[in-house]
């Protein structure tokens, strides 16, 4: 199905299933481009593009991708167009004017040789648990997310897992390594009941929206897993809402930024220089919402 904001109101109105997966619509140039965009070849701590508010204020896009790497200025600027173009029918898809959108760069990471099958929860705090949540993904480059298409037995299988892994880790500090050895367990143990399940992977001219939070609609949101990663990856997310939504977010956001930033500023007198430079990323992303507002 293709990406239209006629397609997109239609599965937002009454979804059928968690997600769903729509054509892009590349030509064969656009996708030779995109593909052999250059990034950065080694991994640069904090290498993110945000932007809260609305179309008309991001202003900055072109800039993040110039400084990606060696571009062609015509590949920069159509890139940058494309994703206008996707934001702009995404909104009005869901007939929003607000949003929030996030570029990530990912390098090679064994993290994530083994499947780690999720779900997201709630964006807006503020909306009522009954309304399901949702927000639209693509990957530009590189290996595409994965998607649990999942039957009664999966489900099953993946809120049996949820609850015993909150049991059993709730007694720890979150993040300790107690905490984590109990989480990849969990982790393996969902990989290990899902090896022989249908598995999708969104390709690089498909873009998917799935269920983050599911309301009264479905027990679950869209269990999915990032994918194996072994080469460079461009992700983009775009999650719309109204102007008071998309504040809180950045409200929110700031305060994540801001226990990060005095947990690492803790570290930064000593010998580990990893922890001097995750200070300076959240310190960084930290400042950057301080100026955002959306107009």
């Amino acid at each position: 199905m293709k990406l239209t904001n006629k397609n997109i109101n239609n599965f937002l109105i009454k979804p059928l299933k968690q997600f769903k997966i729509f054509e892009l619509g590349f030509t064969q140039k656009e996708a030779n481009i995109f593909q052999n965009f250059k990034l950065p070849e080694i991994d640069v701590n904090g290498l993110a593009y945000s932007h809260y508010g609305n179309l008309e204020t991001m202003n900055d896009l072109n800039n993040f991708l110039t400084k990606l790497g060696n571009n062609d200025i015509t590949n920069i600027n159509l890139l940058e167009s494309k994703i206008k173009e996707i934001t702009k029918t995404i909104l009005e898809g869901y007939n929003k004017e607000y949003f929030w959108l996030n570029i990530r760069i990912s390098y090679i990471d064994p993290n994530f040789d083994l499947e780690r099958w999720h779900t997201d929860g709630k964006y807006f705090q503020n909306k009522n648990d009954n309304e399901f949540q949702s927000k639209f993904i693509m990957v530009f480059i590189g290996p595409g997310t994965l998607l649990l298409d999942n039957t009664k037995e999966d489900t099953k299988n993946f809120l049996k897992n949820l609850k015993e892994q909150s049991e059993e880790s709730k007694e720890f500090k979150y993040n300790s390594p107690e905490w984590q050895t109990i989480i990849s367990k969990y982790r393996k143990m969902l990989a290990d009941n899902f090896k022989d399940s249908k598995i999708l992977q969104l390709k690089n001219n498909q873009g998917l929206i799935f269920i983050s939070h599911p309301g009264t609609i479905f027990e679950h949101g869209a269990i999915h897993s990032e994918p194996k990663k072994d080469t460079f990856r461009m992700f983009m997310q775009i999650i719309p809402g109204l102007k008071e939504d998309i504040e809180l977010l950045i409200e929110k956001h700031k305060n994540i930024y801001v226990k990060e930033k005095e947990m690492w500023e803790k570290q930064k007198g000593g010998s580990d220089i990893d922890f001097y430079k995750k200070y300076l990323k959240y310190k960084t992303k930290y400042l950057k919402l301080l100026k955002m507002m959306c107009k």
